[in-house]
């Protein structure tokens, strides 16, 4: 804290602060007119624009803050914002062992909860998800092949 005027000054200046979980989303309004988003650091936040173009939705995927413009279509700037990035509120105890860290997830039992920051089971729980997602694209790929063989290409019987 400088000075109540400065710190004043500086809080008239700022941009708000829009702040969104890790691993959480949270919807956004958009001014209208709005054609295109700018993020600062795409590795912290992402931006979804929803189909009726007044939303965004703001997925947390690191720790950390950003910036967030937003242009129409000539390139104006309509809106400019910070973004910041938190861990998840209510997020369960941490077991920190050495380096190695786990934080979990404790409501009937303790399991693991894939946190950022998190060590080598937290890898291999990620593997197992991703191992997981892929296979069930995998087979509704196959199923929707299986689909057009069946019915033709154009779905008619």
């Amino acid at each position: 804290m400088l000075s109540p005027a400065i710190d004043r000054a500086c809080a008239i200046d700022a941009p708000p602060v829009v702040r969104v979980a890790v691993n959480e989303a949270k919807l956004v309004d958009l001014p209208s007119g709005t054609r295109r988003i700018i993020l600062g650091a795409p590795l912290v936040v992402r931006a979804q624009r929803l189909s009726d173009g007044r939303h965004a939705v703001l997925t947390g995927t690191a720790f950390g803050e950003t910036n967030m413009v937003v242009l129409d279509g000539a390139g104006v700037v309509l809106q400019e914002q910070r973004v910041r990035v938190d861990a998840q509120v209510g997020a369960g105890p941490v077991v920190q062992r050495g380096s190695e860290r786990m934080t979990y997830s404790c409501t009937d039992q303790c399991q693991p909860l894939l946190q950022l920051g998190d060590g080598a089971p937290s890898k291999d729980i990620g593997s197992q998800i991703l191992s997981r997602s892929n296979g069930a694209a995998g087979a509704s790929a196959v199923a929707k092949d299986n689909r057009n063989k069946i019915t033709g290409k154009d779905g008619a019987l």
